[in-house]
């Protein structure tokens, strides 16, 4: 029809870089040579070609501890995307595998108990891929096994546990009270907390 046809500057040589195009579009081009007089040739065959979509922008990563070994990281669908990856903080090594456009979460298990992970995620297209800000939570401590009252005394009573699962720097929270104001809340004192497995 000859409408929207635009024509790039001559050139002498054998390659032009035509800049300045819509991402995702459909492009068709031809070429013909320029005499002296300014005379054109025939047009030599048509070509179409197809531009790269936009990159897409970076995500915006969260998350969600979901138990002692499992957490949900969640992000915003961003536009140009075709895949995600979540990934290490410090690597490329894909934790996730290639999940389908329009993912917004994944939740990655066998994780061990009360422990940071830290976490970036990638969303890509055939042209590139924008990564995500880091970002780092830990898995929930497991409750602990096993409390026991082993000594008392007129002012004092010491108490034991086990760790379960828990990491030995796991701090603990010991709190006792006159009453059986457990489940009222009322007149519970607080010990400090500990990573020992015992107090006195």
């Amino acid at each position: 029809t000859g409408s929207a046809i635009s024509t790039a500057s001559l050139t002498s040589a054998s390659s032009l870089a035509i800049s300045g195009l819509k991402s995702a579009t459909t492009y068709y081009l031809r070429i013909r040579s320029i005499n002296g007089n300014s005379a054109g040739s025939a047009f030599d065959a048509e070509v179409a070609t197809r531009t790269l979509p936009a990159p897409p922008p970076p995500p915006s990563l969260a998350a969600s501890p979901l138990g002692v070994s499992s957490i949900t990281w969640s992000w915003n669908n961003v536009d140009n995307e075709a895949q995600y990856r979540v990934l290490p903080s410090t690597s490329e090594m894909s934790l996730s595998g290639n999940l389908a456009v329009g993912t917004t979460s994944w939740i990655e298990t066998n994780l061990s108990t009360n422990t940071s992970y830290s976490r970036r995620v990638v969303a890509f297209n055939t042209s590139a891929t924008s990564t995500s800000s880091a970002v780092a939570v830990y898995t929930f401590a497991a409750a602990p096994a096993g409390f026991a009252a082993v000594s008392v005394s007129s002012y004092s009573v010491g108490v034991s546990w086990g760790v379960n699962t828990n990491p030995s720097d796991t701090n603990f929270e010991v709190s006792y009270s006159s009453q059986d104001a457990f489940a009222t809340g009322s007149a519970i004192s607080t010990a400090s907390l500990t990573s020992a497995s015992s107090l006195a």
